[in-house]
């Protein structure tokens, strides 16, 4: 029995088939997504990649995931002597795919500790799936295999541990100032402190709209009101229903935003979306921040937007003493007991306003000048910058920003305007 990795692309790629279209259909949106994004760019290319050779030598090429399902089904009726382990070789053909040259296309690549090097090309930074991210793609596989009855083990398929690869960075205030700033774009640094001081995920805040935070935006911004925004949403990934508020920071970020967009003090629609940025564009500009601060990584970004939510628990919770389930609400999860839902459900805006506001100074940062955090980093590393930038801040002096910027050139103004 032979499994061909290496065979030329036949004519013609595998297709979702109804099999996959009534697995994704029972589905939460949110598993749909990802499981239908798994079989588009990985399941679905390797199988119009892959040939398998049974013991008569015969060579099975597949079309569609209903044409794998049979196949395994057969060969699990056969008796022990005659059976081809063909979901096996099939596991095991999948992992070694997700683990080719991103170079080359080569399956013979060798792991070190330091690197993973391709052994045909030469290539000593090749970029392969995560373990995490491999068993994830097969669990698509065996979830589909098992809404049609159909069972698939991956022991002895030499799939890796599911383990966190990459951890989420541990933000302090002065690395988050620091981020922020090398933003740079107004756009993308008032996302960036909607996205931290709000708590929501990325695709939550790029299509949140004006209205929701218009009236006490303005009587902030313009009359100079002590609020916060505070407004109901459901949560895309899970669909929970909850309130999300916006602190100050956040809130002085967006002016220069709106004032290059709609000209001086002008705004948006009610109706028209806070931010025009897509998610895509929005990783690859964090990921090349990422790289200025801290180099290179295995796997995932840890500066990744969701890294953001980690920072507003411990924010809230861990320095704030915050309860727990307070800061779990207000970043759209799931709330345990049918009491705690139903106390949640009914508290209007009004109150999740009061207790956001009794704890959103510890979610302040410092609006940092782009040209000053440059050439910090430009001068030394990051741990020198984030030394210069915390002896800017003095924690209880009476400062707009609750920190006291020691420095004649980073006065409230400039802090304000930097782009």
């Amino acid at each position: 029995m032979q499994v061909l990795m290496n065979e030329p692309r036949r004519v013609g790629a595998a297709q979702i088939d109804d099999s996959v279209e009534r697995f994704l259909e029972s589905l939460k949106s949110s598993t749909a997504n990802t499981y239908g994004i798994s079989f588009k760019t990985h399941i679905l290319p390797f199988l119009s990649k892959w040939s398998f050779r049974t013991r008569s030598g015969q060579m099975l090429q597949f079309t569609t995931f209903k044409e794998v399902l049979d196949e395994i089904t057969r060969d699990q009726r056969r008796d022990v002597a005659d059976k081809e382990m063909f979901e096996r070789e099939l596991i095991k053909a999948f992992v070694k795919y997700l683990n080719r040259c991103n170079q080359c296309g080569s399956f013979n690549v060798e792991f070190s500790d330091e690197e993973i090097t391709c052994l045909d090309c030469g290539n000593d930074h090749v970029v392969v799936q995560a373990p995490k991210s491999q068993t994830n793609r097969v669990a698509a596989i065996q979830s589909c295999a098992k809404y049609w009855g159909v069972t698939i083990s991956t022991k002895w398929t030499n799939l890796p541990a599911a383990l966190t690869q990459t951890e989420s960075y541990d933000w302090s205030i002065a690395t988050y100032a620091i981020f922020n700033a090398l933003l740079r774009s107004p756009e993308y640094r008032a996302f960036d402190a909607y996205l931290y001081q709000s708590g929501l995920g990325k695709g939550d805040v790029v299509i949140r709209k004006y209205g929701e935070i218009k009236k006490e935006y303005e009587a902030f911004i313009f009359n100079g009101e002590a609020t916060v925004p505070c407004y109901k949403l459901t949560r895309g990934k899970t669909k929970v229903t909850h309130h999300s508020c916006l602190s100050d920071e956040a809130m002085i970020l967006l002016k220069p935003h709106f004032d290059q967009k709609y000209g001086e003090n002008g705004v948006p629609q009610p109706n028209e979306r806070i931010f025009d940025l897509n998610e895509r564009p929005i990783n690859e500009v964090y990921v090349d921040r990422a790289h200025k601060m801290i180099g290179t990584w295995p796997y995932s970004c840890p500066m990744a937007p969701h890294s953001r939510r980690k920072f507003f628990r411990k924010r809230m919770v861990k320095v704030g003493k915050m309860p727990s389930e307070y800061a779990e609400y207000f970043e759209g999860h799931e709330i345990g007991g049918s009491d705690m839902k139903k106390t949640y459900s009914t508290m209007g805006v009004d109150s999740w306003r009061e207790i956001y506001m009794e704890y959103k100074d510890y979610l302040a940062f410092p609006i940092l000048p782009y040209d000053y955090v440059a050439k910090l980093m430009k001068r030394g590393s990051l741990d020198d910058a984030v030394k210069a930038i915390e002896a800017l801040m003095a924690p209880g002096q009476p400062y707009y920003l609750r920190f006291a910027l020691k420095q004649p050139n980073l006065d409230r103004s400039a802090a304000v305007q930097a782009s």
